[in-house]
């Protein structure tokens, strides 16, 4: 009989199965805690925007301190050159440039 059992491999993935899903209901809570918990301390960890550097934070930046260092009459201007263009022409030597 027990000859039978040891060969009988339907059952002895039923075991590995039923010992599973066991330790997943005992064990589950804990890890859920502890996955939890790390996901909170990574979220309160000061912001870096790359793991390298600590670069600058976006949301401290002036997005108008462009403008003051310009000359009243060089905003919304393009840049000198431009102006007699067509559209066409203008995208051809984007793309001329990016190759």
């Amino acid at each position: 009989m027990l000859k039978d059992l040891a060969e009988n491999k339907l059952l002895w993935v039923a075991i590995v199965i039923g010992v599973l899903l066991v330790g997943g209901v005992v064990c589950g809570p804990y890890l859920m805690d502890r996955l939890t918990d790390r996901v909170i301390e990574r979220l309160l960890k000061e912001y870096s925007p790359g793991p390298y550097s600590p670069g600058f934070d976006p949301d401290k930046v002036d997005p108008n301190a462009w403008r003051r260092s310009l000359k009243p009459e060089q905003i919304n201007q393009p840049p000198s050159g431009w102006e007699d263009q067509s559209p066409k022409e203008w995208n051809r030597q984007w793309e001329d440039q990016r190759h």
